[in-house]
């Protein structure tokens, strides 16, 4: 009986390699990249959920605040969704019109880059 190699004993170069198809023509992605980045939105998503859960414990002891821009530019810099999962979970900001409206269509933006990207 003859058995297969797994695809796990494939060299370095070609793990670490993927091959996508972009309208016929041929780019490839180092995979390493590809989980540093998803590290990176994970991190920054994480991390605009935890401000706005911080913001919210600070506005109830009536301590400093973390500023809107701050909480705004975690958003921008790709914690959308992070920033809007927190202002529903701890029901921060859920009254202020900027933020009902610009964290929306920052998310989207960002969906859009990334289906551009990958399209």
């Amino acid at each position: 009986m003859i058995v297969k190699k797994s695809s796990y004993c494939l060299s370095w170069k070609r793990r670490s390699l993927k091959k996508i198809i972009n309208h016929g023509k041929e780019v490839w992605i180092t995979l390493h990249f590809f989980y540093l980045l998803l590290s990176y939105f994970i991190f920054v998503n994480i991390l605009s959920f935890l401000l706005m859960g911080i913001d919210k414990y600070k506005a109830r002891k009536h301590q400093w605040r973390i500023k809107e821009s701050t909480l705004f530019l975690s958003s921008v810099i790709g914690g959308s969704l992070g920033s809007i999962l927190g202002m529903f979970f701890f029901h921060h900001k859920t009254k202020h019109k900027k933020f009902i409206i610009f964290m929306p269509c920052i998310l989207l933006v960002h969906i859009s880059i990334l289906l551009y990207l990958l399209y």
